[in-house]
């Protein structure tokens, strides 16, 4: 059975997919969970449903109208959390309520069954394309220049961001660049994970790290270890049970995380 997974075109696609968003995700989840705004990504993602359907209605690439629905949804968060006073989890509630309805409208204007749907929300290893491992691989690329140029600034954020602020840092820029690859990453993660689990991704190999690292350092790499191996055997397991493999995943994720937290705290009694 295993080594009839990897003979598997579908399944090589889904693993290689799965591997390169672990990566992006397993650093990005790590900012993401430090400066408390995981909600981010649940939002982009209940958001990019405005995009997916204007893709399908279009019978264009949904992943692509996803990705710009993504984009414009980061900056307008961004701007609203640096130029007002509206708190940054109100502006993702508002802001995602409207462009998930807009959705709604827009799948409502959709004639015929979209199958498809589906796939964008529940996440399917049957209709993961090379084109999307290039986007995956694409956004790591983009991901990895970002932190190896802004490590030390993006850290000083992280912990300090007033004090990265007087420093001269352009906390600013960073806030966007780095909340703009959140959202890509999300976005290239619903195929796998679909629009309802995909926050997942970014948060529970980071607390994994936070718990288990001892410095910060060791957090991104030990999130990236963590994800890249949740979420490989959760897709091999999704196939082997016939079973999502979004769901899958995530119930590997969040079962393993349990189990090693019980360790930890049995062996710290």
């Amino acid at each position: 059975m295993i080594s009839e997974i990897f003979q598997l075109e579908f399944m090589l696609r889904a693993i290689y997919a799965g591997l390169l968003v672990s990566l992006s995700c397993g650093v990005l989840g790590v900012f993401v969970v430090l400066r408390k705004q995981a909600f981010i990504a649940d939002g982009v993602a209940h958001a990019s449903l405005a995009g997916i359907a204007i893709g399908l209605l279009l019978g264009s690439n949904p992943i692509l109208w996803a990705i710009a629905v993504a984009i414009v949804m980061s900056i307008l968060l961004t701007y609203i959390k640096q130029n007002s006073n509206v708190s940054f989890d109100s502006s993702i509630g508002i802001l995602y309520s409207f462009f998930f309805a807009v959705g709604i409208l827009v799948i409502s204007a959709i004639d015929s069954y979209k199958p498809d749907l589906l796939s964008f929300l529940f996440g399917s290893l049957l209709s993961i394309t090379w084109i999307e491992v290039v986007y995956a691989l694409a956004l790591l690329i983009f991901v990895a220049i970002f932190i190896a140029v802004t490590y030390s600034k993006i850290v000083y954020m992280t912990f300090d961001i007033e004090g990265a602020r007087v420093r001269g840092v352009n906390v600013k820029l960073l806030e966007y660049v780095l909340n703009i690859l959140v959202s890509i990453a999300v976005i290239v993660s619903i195929k796998l994970m679909g629009v309802v689990l995909v926050t997942a991704m970014l948060v529970i190999p980071a607390t994994f790290a936070k718990l288990f690292a001892k410095n910060f350092s060791q957090v991104i790499w030990f999130s990236c270890i963590y994800a890249i191996i949740a979420t490989t055997l959760g897709i091999i397991l999704s196939y082997i049970l016939d079973l999502p493999s979004g769901a899958m995943v995530v119930v590997l994720h969040t079962v393993l995380l349990g189990f090693l937290v019980l360790m930890k705290a049995i062996r710290g009694r």
